[in-house]
């Protein structure tokens, strides 16, 4: 499958395999919207795989553990994304 040009919502993104989703992701050419409760975390991941790769990383520093937070992930995503593919690894 090509990943290039595709937006995929990577959660828990700034470490394990949420870390390695998005770098894998990336390197295929994949724009990325990044979630998790660190927002400074989030930003030095965005910041390497934008100069690493190339491609468009978005932070959105949002603890999920809750309804209401999931809520505003799927509001903010609706608000500024107009797609995001479905993407199943293996990569």
């Amino acid at each position: 499958m090509d990943y290039k040009g595709m937006t995929a919502l990577v959660t828990g993104a700034p470490a394990g395999l949420g870390e390695e989703f998005a770098r894998q992701l990336a390197g295929r050419g994949t724009n990325l919207i990044l979630v998790a409760r660190s927002e400074d975390r989030l930003n030095r991941l965005a910041e390497s795989v934008r100069q690493q790769f190339k491609m468009q990383a978005t932070v959105l520093a949002i603890d999920l553990s809750s309804a209401k937070a999931v809520d505003r992930l799927i509001a903010e995503v609706n608000r500024n994304f107009s797609s995001i593919e479905k993407v199943h690894g293996p990569f």
